[in-house]
């Protein structure tokens, strides 16, 4: 029995000491949900399924350490307020959509990826020079995309995105 002590102590060691000081966990907190035909979206022809972060865990992630995905990714926040949004860890230029609960287009902003973290910087100094990206209106909905993924697809603020809004927002995220 204190032999099996012993080795267990000795395996959770080796596990801690196997992840790096300042370790960015960079998949999912929890399993991405995906839309089902009943909350599809689409807008001007397009066709729209995508990833959604609905908890506070998934929105803090969002899309740090990967590509977009096709469709996007709508971060469904609890409260219907001015969001702000930054861009940690996020290797490629997005550009986020801020919607209204009937699926309203109110504004397009540009999230321009930011420098990765230096060697010699502490991740606190790297959290605080980030640029906070603060939307001009009260939503409870930002859906990020690829840049320039409004002027593909000839989308513009004051456009509607047709879906199923109600139950997207009937989670309390």
């Amino acid at each position: 029995m204190k032999q099996l002590a012993i080795a267990l102590t000795i395996t959770l060691l080796g596990i801690s000491a196997c992840r790096p000081a300042g370790h960015v966990r960079h998949e999912p907190l929890s399993p991405i949900p995906r839309l089902t035909s009943d909350t599809a979206f689409s807008i001007k022809g397009h066709g729209l399924d995508p990833d959604l972060a609905m908890t506070q865990a998934d929105r803090t992630l969002g899309l740090q350490g990967r590509q977009p995905p096709r469709d996007g990714l709508i971060l469904l926040f609890p409260m219907n307020t001015r969001q702000s949004i930054w861009m940690p860890n996020c290797p490629v230029d997005l550009e986020a959509w801020v919607i209204d609960e009937q699926g309203v287009i109110l504004e397009i902003f540009q999230l321009p990826a930011e420098p990765p973290r230096a060697a010699d910087e502490r991740e606190w100094q790297y959290h605080a020079r980030l640029p906070r990206h603060r939307a001009k209106h009260a939503s409870r909905i930002i859906w990020e995309f690829k840049s320039g993924t409004a002027a593909e697809m000839d989308v513009a603020p004051g456009d509607v995105i047709d879906g199923n809004w109600a139950r997207l927002l009937a989670n309390p995220g």
